[in-house]
């Protein structure tokens, strides 16, 4: 069962507070925090009210589930500082968040869930402590605000998220949004974290280091990763990144606008195709038959090197194969190529792939496009060719995009 802790009174005490299982503020419920701790171990903070803290900590512990380790509720919630310290397991939001100082990251991750996390104006509004095994992230959608005036700002990351500014030109007061989930769902070419910058006085002459996470490069190799902008929310476009230290997680690129959307990526084209082999086809159930994996002969390496295929993009690429009784099992290896619209016999570039029941090709992680590396973004006949099947390709050519 869970412990329910109501606040119906306003508070403007300093405190200790140790919560367990579940705190609740209840509608209509005025709650002011002034110095102290809030200590929440296991606990969900569930505010349906007010509650607004002028000084002190809000501090999150334990090990309990990250779905039994909500922070927010429909109410408004203000904390002065707020620490994340569970040792195991994460944390997630559940509403709208604001911390007016200090957001220390101890230990544990904090999922936005959807949510906004707002950070306190100009020089208040911190993260502290974010690292590959401690950081803010949202895979469901979320993003942290900061609100700051830059006027010809010098290595100047604002509220420590990751996005530092030089510039002799003077931005003004400038909102910047950190979130983990791109709005255009297709792009699996981008890492899991960028930023949307809105200044009051646009310029052009910013340069910017971008710092990230390994844990948020989606798969893409570090040394191929190009910078990437959307200034009027419409068209991305990409420039070179001019210094970049892995090490550190760092990409340096000087003199871009700074307005819009930006992020790393590489260039890479994803091709999303379907087809199905006959001799696999199962029209009762309208997909094809894994026969190969579930009698354990469907080779974990590519076998088209071997068959004297050349120039392939991924050649003597291995994945691993399991069963699983669903529509993800694989069926078999295929060929997908890139043909030149003008030219269908000319072969731009050619990638193997991996055949799912439901006749999707997907990459070697068995889930994502197939990707091709350094092909420019235009209109291509798409070719699928199979070791025992007649190939196929598409009538006419189809625009691919970054």
């Amino acid at each position: 069962m869970k412990r329910h802790i109501l606040f119906t009174i306003i508070s403007w005490l300093p405190l200790l507070l140790f919560a367990q299982n579940h705190l609740l503020i209840e509608n209509g419920t005025q709650t002011r925090m002034s110095g102290g701790y809030l200590v929440m171990t296991n606990a969900d903070f569930e505010n349906t009210g007010d509650f607004q803290s002028t000084a002190g900590t809000a501090i999150v512990r334990g090990t309990a589930a990250t779905t039994n380790t909500n922070i927010g509720g429909i109410g408004t919630t203000q904390f002065s500082n707020f620490e994340l310290d569970k040792t195991s397991e994460d944390a997630q939001l559940s509403g709208d968040i604001e911390v007016t100082y200090n957001t220390i990251m101890t230990s544990g991750n904090l999922d936005l869930n959807g949510y906004t996390l707002t950070l306190g104006e100009e020089s208040n509004g911190i993260i502290m402590g974010e690292s590959e095994t401690t950081r803010i992230f949202g895979p469901n959608g979320g993003e942290i605000i900061k609100e700051v005036t830059l006027n010809n700002p010098s290595n100047r990351n604002p509220g420590n998220m990751g996005l530092v500014f030089t510039t002799s030109s003077s931005l003004g007061l400038t909102t910047i949004r950190r979130s983990h989930t791109h709005p255009d769902a297709s792009s699996g070419n981008i890492i899991e974290r960028y930023f949307d910058i809105t200044p009051t006085s646009p310029a052009n002459n910013v340069n910017f280091i971008l710092h990230y996470f390994d844990a948020e490069l989606n798969n893409l190799s570090e040394n191929q990763l190009l910078f990437w902008q959307d200034a009027d929310y419409t068209t991305w476009s990409r420039d070179n990144i001019v210094a970049q230290n892995p090490v550190d997680d760092i990409a340096l690129c000087p003199n871009i606008p700074a307005q819009g959307m930006i992020t790393l990526g590489s260039d890479k084209l994803f091709v999303a195709t379907k087809v199905m082999l006959p001799s696999n086809y199962n029209s009762g159930t309208n997909l094809m038959d894994a026969t190969l994996l579930a009698i354990e002969l469907l080779p974990e390496t590519e076998p088209y090197t071997a068959l004297g295929y050349p120039n392939l993009q991924n050649a003597g690429i291995s994945t691993t194969l399991s069963i699983s009784g669903t529509t993800d099992d694989i069926v078999d290896w295929a060929l997908v190529e890139l043909r030149d619209a003008s030219n269908p016999s000319d072969i731009v570039a050619l990638r193997a792939a991996l055949l799912k029941r439901d006749g999707n090709l997907v990459d070697v992680d068995g889930k994502s496009p197939v990707p091709f590396e350094g092909v420019e973004a235009g209109s291509y006949y798409i070719a699928v060719r199979h070791r025992n099947h007649l190939g196929v390709m598409s009538a006419t050519p189809i625009m691919l995009s970054y």
